[in-house]
Formats: C-alpha cells, sequence, structure tokens
C-alpha cells in the first residue's frame, strides 16, 4: 500500500496542471455550497458537491491519456459526446431518483428546486455537475470561474450572511490558485516545467502561497479603502444613503444585525466585534436600544412597514427637538420612567435608543434634516462618525400587581398583532394552550411563556433553520436550539395566540461597562427580543434569558462526544483552523528559506566560504554585488573602481584573496586563514554601514 502511495505521489509530480485542477474544484464548490446554503436543500446540496468533486477527478484522469495511443478514443466518444459518463449518471443517480429512493430523490427538480428566486442557481448547480466530467483543458476549467462570479453576483443579491463572503473568499483563493498556475505552466513550457516528482509539495505548496497572499492582500487592500473613503466621504452621504434606503429606496434582507426591512430568521448572524457607539445612561438597568420593529411574520422572516412621514420638520438652528407624537403616547400609559441618554457614534450608524423617544438634542450638522417617525414611534435618522446625540425616552416600568389587572384588548382592533400564521399553528398553539391553563390573567400568561422558554430551550448562535422547513418555528420547537430572533418570534407568536398583542423588536443590549462609567456597544450585542402590549400600560420588553450551550461544563446526561463536538463554539473552530493553518505556513516558510541558503561545512574551508558569501549578500544591498560572469579578482576590481578609497576595501581584498586560495586549491586551509576571513567580513560589515551607494 505504502509503495501503492508512492507511486501515485510520482505520477502527480509529473502533472504540473495539478495546482489548476485543485483551484478550480476550490472555486466551483465554494459556490455550489454557498448557492446550496441559501437555497437551504443539504442533501440536494451535498449531492451536486460529490458529483461535481467526482466530475473534476475524472477530468484529470482522463486528462493524464493526452499524448497515448488510447487518448483519441477517450476524446471521441468519451469527452466530446460523454455519452458513457452521462449515461452512467442517468442510470446510477438520477433513474433511483425517479423512483423515490434517498437521497437521490433531492436531484428531481421540483424537489429540490427551493424558493422560485434560487431557481437560477439549481440550475447552474446541475450544470456543473454535469460540466466537470469533461473539463480536459485549461480553458474548461478556468470556465467554472466564470459562472461562479455569476453565481455569486445572484446569491448576494439576497443573502447578506457572512457565510457569502467566506464563501466568495475560498473561491478567490480557488480561482488565483488555478489562474496562477496556468500562467506559470504558460511561460515555463509544460515538458520544460513540470516538477519532478519530489518536488511535487514544493510546486503545490509555493503555488497555495502565492494565491493565498494575493487574495490576503487583495482583501487587506479592500477593507482598507472602504474605511478611507467611509472618513473621507461628505458629511452626510452615509447617513444620506442609510436613510433613503429605509423610505423606501433599496430593499435588503438579513439577519437580526442587520435592521433591514426583512429579518430573516435562523441565519446564525454574529455581528463582530466593531464599536457602534458609546452612551452614558441615567439608569441602565433593563435598557434596550431598540433600533426598530417587526410586526408581520410570513414563517421564515418578520417584515415591518415604514410609515417615512416628516412627523417633526426640524428648522434650521434647532437643535432641542421634542417628539410630539411619543410625548402624548407617553401620557396616555401609566408606570413610565423617564430614562436620559447621551449616544457618541464611534462608526457611522442609525439612531438606537431605549424606547419611546420624547425628546431629541441633535448634533449641529443634522439641524436640516426632517424628523422621520414610522408607525411605533422609532426615529429614523442616521449619523457620521464623531456624532453625539441626547436623548430623553420614556420607559414602560410598571408595577407588576397594577399590570394584572390590565383587561384584555379587543381581538378585532389588534387583528395583524394578533396573527399566527397557519404554518405556525400546529407548533405554537398547543403549547400556548398549556402555558395559559389555570392562568387568570394575562401577565402571568407572558410570564410563564418566559420561563418555558428560558428552562426548556437553549441559547445556540450556530443554529440555523433549514429554507425548506416549512415554518422557522417547527424547526426551533423541535429542536429548542436557537439565537435570539428565534427565542423572541416564539415570545411573541406564544404570546399572540394566548390574546396578547406582540411583535419584535430589533437593536442592542446595553453593551459593556467602561472605566468611566459609560457603556460601549458592539456589533456583537446586535439583539432580537419580544415586546407585548397591555392595555393601559403600553408595550413592555419581554427578553427571555435562555442559557447558552456553553454555559454548562463537561457533558450532559446522555450526551455524546459526538454530540459536544457538534455543540463547538463556530469561532474557536475557525481560530483553530486559522492557528493550524498558521503554523502550516510558518513551517513550510521556515523550511524553504533554509532550501534556499548555502550550507557550509564547519571546516576552515567552509568558514572561509561563508564568511565570503556573507560579504556578497552585504555588497548587494549597496549594489556591488558579484555578477555570474566575474571571477573573486575581476570583481574585486570592479568595485575597487567604483569605490575608490573606501576604507573597508582592503577587508574585501584579504577576503576575496583567502576564498580564492580555498576555492581553487591554492593553499591548505588553515584556522588561522578562516579567522582571518571572518575578522575581515566583520570590519567589511562594520564599514559598509556609513557607505552610501552612488
Amino acid at each position: 500500500m505504502r509503495e501503492r502511495l508512492a507511486q501515485l505521489w510520482e505520477e502527480l509530480g509529473r502533472r504540473p496542471e495539478l495546482p489548476t485542477y485543485l483551484g478550480g474544484w476550490m472555486a466551483s464548490l465554494a459556490w455550489i455550497s454557498v448557492v446550496g446554503g441559501t437555497i437551504g436543500d443539504s442533501s440536494f446540496t451535498g449531492l451536486m458537491v460529490g458529483l461535481t468533486s467526482f466530475g473534476y477527478g475524472v477530468s484529470f484522469w482522463l486528462r493524464g491519456f493526452r499524448g497515448t495511443p488510447e487518448w483519441p478514443v477517450l476524446e471521441r466518444d468519451v469527452v466530446h459526446r460523454s455519452h458513457l459518463l452521462r449515461f452512467l449518471f442517468y442510470i446510477l443517480v438520477v433513474f433511483p431518483g425517479l423512483l423515490s429512493w434517498h437521497p437521490f430523490a433531492a436531484l428531481i427538480p421540483g424537489e429540490a428546486t427551493g424558493a422560485a428566486e434560487w431557481m437560477m442557481g439549481v440550475a447552474f448547480m446541475w450544470g456543473m455537475a454535469l460540466y466537470s466530467f469533461g473539463l480536459v483543458t485549461d480553458g474548461l476549467v478556468a470556465f467554472g470561474a466564470v459562472v461562479g462570479v455569476a453565481m455569486f453576483g445572484l446569491t448576494a443579491s439576497g443573502n447578506v450572511n457572512p457565510e457569502v463572503g467566506v464563501g466568495f473568499l475560498i473561491f478567490l483563493l480557488g480561482t488565483v490558485l488555478m489562474l496562477s498556475n496556468m500562467t506559470l505552466a504558460h511561460h515555463a513550457g509544460r515538458r520544460r516545467g513540470a516538477p519532478a516528482a519530489a518536488e511535487a509539495g514544493r510546486w503545490l505548496g509555493d503555488q497555495v502561497i502565492v494565491a493565498g497572499l494575493i487574495v490576503s492582500v487583495t482583501a487587506a487592500l479592500s477593507i482598507v479603502g472602504a474605511v478611507a473613503l467611509q472618513r473621507m466621504s461628505p458629511s452626510g452621504l452615509v447617513a444620506g444613503l442609510a436613510l433613503s434606503s429605509r423610505l423606501g429606496g433599496v430593499p435588503s434582507v438579513s439577519g437580526y444585525a442587520g435592521f433591514a426591512d426583512r429579518m430573516v430568521l435562523g441565519t446564525g448572524e454574529a455581528g463582530g466585534m466593531m464599536p457602534v457607539f458609546q452612551a452614558q445612561v441615567t439608569d441602565s438597568y433593563g435598557v434596550l436600544y431598540r433600533r426598530r420593529v417587526y410586526d408581520r411574520y410570513t414563517g421564515h422572516s418578520w417584515e415591518g412597514m415604514l410609515h417615512g412621514e416628516p412627523v417633526v420638520v426640524v428648522s434650521p438652528g434647532q437643535t432641542d427637538v421634542p417628539v410630539r407624537w411619543n410625548q402624548r403616547w407617553a401620557a396616555d400609559n401609566e408606570g413610565g420612567k423617564r430614562v436620559y441618554q447621551q449616544i457618541h457614534f464611534i462608526a457611522p450608524g442609525d439612531l438606537a435608543a431605549a424606547p419611546m423617544v420624547t425628546r431629541l438634542r441633535l448634533p449641529s450638522s443634522a439641524t436640516t434634516w426632517p424628523l422621520y417617525l414610522d408607525r411605533y414611534g422609532d426615529a429614523l435618522l442616521s449619523f457620521q462618525a464623531g456624532a453625539t446625540v441626547d436623548v430623553e425616552s420614556w420607559v414602560p416600568r410598571p408595577d407588576k400587581a397594577a399590570v394584572r389587572q390590565a383587561q384584555p384588548v379587543d381581538p378585532r382592533q389588534w387583528t395583524a398583532l394578533l396573527h399566527v400564521p397557519v404554518t405556525s399553528r400546529a407548533s405554537v398553539e398547543p403549547v400556548a394552550a398549556a402555558l395559559s391553563a389555570g392562568k387568570t390573567n394575562l401577565y402571568d400568561v407572558a410570564l410563564a411563556i418566559e420561563n418555558y422558554l428560558e428552562t426548556q430551550f437553549t441559547y445556540d448562535q450556530a443554529a440555523k433553520v433549514p429554507r425548506r422547513s416549512a415554518d422557522a418555528m417547527e424547526y426551533y420547537f423541535e429542536h429548542k436550539r436557537g439565537a435570539c430572533d428565534l427565542i423572541a418570534t416564539a415570545m411573541v407568536l406564544l404570546a399572540r395566540s394566548s390574546g396578547i398583542p406582540a411583535r419584535v423588536a430589533v437593536g442592542y443590549n446595553k453593551g459593556t461597562r467602561q472605566d468611566d462609567g459609560s457603556w460601549l456597544v458592539t456589533r456583537a450585542d446586535a439583539h432580537a427580543w419580544a415586546e407585548l402590549y397591555f392595555d393601559g400600560f403600553g408595550w413592555l420588553d419581554f427578553n427571555p434569558a435562555v442559557p447558552s450551550a456553553t454555559a454548562g461544563a463537561g457533558l450532559g446526561v446522555g450526551q455524546t462526544l459526538y454530540e459536544r463536538a457538534l455543540q463547538l463554539d463556530r469561532q474557536s473552530l475557525e481560530i483553530l483552523l486559522f492557528l493550524a493553518a498558521l503554523a502550516w505556513l510558518t513551517v513550510y516558510a521556515v523550511r524553504e528559506l533554509r532550501r534556499s541558503r548555502p550550507w557550509f561545512e564547519p571546516t576552515p574551508a567552509g568558514r572561509v566560504a561563508a564568511a565570503y558569501h556573507r560579504a556578497q549578500r552585504l555588497l548587494g544591498t549597496r549594489g556591488l554585488a558579484r555578477l555570474r560572469s566575474e571571477t573573486p579578482q575581476e570583481h574585486l576590481g570592479r568595485v575597487q573602481g567604483v569605490a575608490a578609497g573606501a576604507a573597508w576595501l582592503s577587508a574585501l581584498t584579504m577576503l576575496a584573496r583567502a576564498y580564492e586560495l580555498v576555492r581553487y586549491d591554492l593553499a591548505q586551509p588553515t584556522e588561522e586563514l578562516a579567522g582571518g576571513a571572518e575578522t575581515a567580513g566583520r570590519a567589511l560589515r562594520r564599514g559598509l554601514r556609513r557607505y552610501r551607494r552612488r
């Protein structure tokens, strides 16, 4: 077996197109995985990945027959027409799917199409699987990257989750690896440039490093450029774009950290640690910074209508702006408390504050804007980095005994906020009925729902809802794992089923306490929670404290090591993979550096040669390195002419003479000769420090 593997490695070493195929395969799998993840059909995606990988392997194997007597027959009957491969594909894969055999049934159109807008992606995944069986030239392999760019464009238009960016970087790495190897092979010539079997690892490693460096530099420059453009943009440009997108401009789709017009559930979105704003708050207990509200649930997402009418027009020079509409709302409800916040924006962003905002003190740069409110009283204002705004909010803090006296609402007047989709009722209504049993008031029902979620569910940022499931709640109530968007949705739908108007709010947690008493809020603090309405008291926050999957130590009862491994935090895995890749790159670079430098034996002759070579590297930094066509004496004569009068020329003369003696066997190397050469080398180094290239 070991001899067979060695033989296989030797054969791969004679195939200079190997990095081309590896790069094309990596790029193809990146876009197939991203499109498949967007569709949400794991079976279909897995089969497409497997078939495409098999196709790349077959194409690479077929290309090995080029120039052999068998090639004309293979090219005619297999490569060009592909009759045999396609026949086997349909017999072994598609035919079982027609018989509804698992998992091949996922390949049949109508079973794996996902949402209608992804039909194009499904068709291209099919096409790539068939196309991969005939990639016998560099041009055919490279064409897969063209398809990948189109598919990333299609996917990114409706999926802005982080995995799309990660997939695109992998796609870019594979494409650069493929193209760099094609360019190298073109200039070096395939036969003359083919590496020896023992050099196959170095050949592939060099290509991967070059491709990785190109991708890394490109990504770094793009980030720097984006930050520079953002900071150099005219005042109000970023804020104006953000505001226009919320007033019916560019539609967007994202998870709970995106604050977009539509919030997709179960994306596993993590916001990152980028600071957003820093806040001074008079009462930080339980404060949630609300950005916006969603009221319409569609089964996999929340939507919220924005009534972008200018409730208050801010006059030129006006900084103190009362929000009369919210003030009237606060006056009509009991048990509220005024909370004052001073928010300093570290990065450009939208106003997020404790609800409801009753007064604003705006910076002078914003005094020409009209003040827009949505129908729930949230101010649609965006600010540049460095802006500071003072906010006064009315936060509901009623007495619990008083809330228990709240009367049920008239369902005819709260139709939208009591609606539970048909797809959710089978999962939600039995639980809601059990939790409501025996309760005499709606507030106790809400507390029972909150306690149920806190004791029966687990917070898991990595949990994602498959898009093919009928409803996100069907998945959540079955697996009982998910992030705050699923927790808030469950709280809202259970409350609605119990007759309590409810909605989902998104914004930020209170953040991290700083030494000066302020609170630093980052993208990682993005959060979703539930708001329930009680007549006479307004909208009360319900934020179930669901325990995290990593809160407990050790294995749970009946929990296997495999199940525990699946719960490992994804960020930790990414860090481990990054450290492993960095360690491999370091070892590889050190090994290649040692190989690239000459090695000298620790004998007198070796010490003289080492001193002379070190001197040549030093001279090279001053433009005085020895040419390949020069002897040591010819090089010495040229340097003496260029650097006439330099004090270090005597040291170079002695070193060149010593090197000639040992290089051409003109004298027996001795310890005295080696010591003199090393002394001359040190003197040359000291002299060259003060020498400037002419």
